[in-house]
């Protein structure tokens, strides 16, 4: 069974890591919008 708000995970990582490989954001940038958005997720299930 997921945990509430595990289940877009995989592609919260997964746009992040496209969003550094194709130089739209720095790796900082990336870890920190990463960041906010899986806990925005646990908060909103």
């Amino acid at each position: 069974m997921t945990p509430n708000g595990a289940s877009n995970l995989e592609s919260i990582i997964k746009r992040h890591t496209e969003e550094v490989l194709f130089d739209r954001q720095t790796p900082e940038q990336a870890a920190e919008s990463f960041i906010k958005e899986p806990q925005a997720e646990i908060d909103g299930a």
